[in-house]
């Protein structure tokens, strides 16, 4: 998926900019003794899960529908190619690239357990080792 090139970058920025402000403006609006911390601002339980959770599991759910969508691309013009090795490479590397993109988000899930700092650590990793 690739943005055409006609559409301003005012809109997209204000597209990117907007939609985590109303996010973090109804959270706060709702209820903002659930921005706290001692030493941070962090939100806790039940905000966590409506601002922070809900919007990871939309990206996600959205991910998994155009990885379907492409893999469905690529089966149909397997059988116009016939080039089995090449898609076959092409079929892991978009899988591969779901999981180490996508997929790490799942970490913040649990972070609100027990074992938050365990998953806070592996989460951390996780995501920086997507740049190397």
């Amino acid at each position: 998926f690739v943005l055409a090139r006609d559409i301003p970058i005012q809109r997209v920025t204000l597209f990117c900019f907007g939609v985590p402000l109303l996010i973090v403006g109804a959270t706060a609006a709702a209820d903002f003794s659930a921005y706290k911390g001692k030493h941070y601002c962090r939100l806790e339980a039940p905000a966590y899960y409506g601002a922070l959770i809900a919007p990871i599991m939309l990206v996600l759910a959205i991910n998994a529908i155009l990885l379907v969508k492409s893999l469905h691309t690529m089966h149909n013009r397997i059988k116009l190619q016939l080039n089995m090795a090449q898609t076959g490479t092409k079929v892991k590397g978009i899988v591969g690239l779901t999981f180490l993109l996508g997929l790490t988000w799942l970490l913040a899930i649990p972070m609100m357990d027990e074992a938050k700092l365990y998953f806070q650590y592996v989460f951390a990793i996780l995501n920086t080792l997507q740049g190397v």
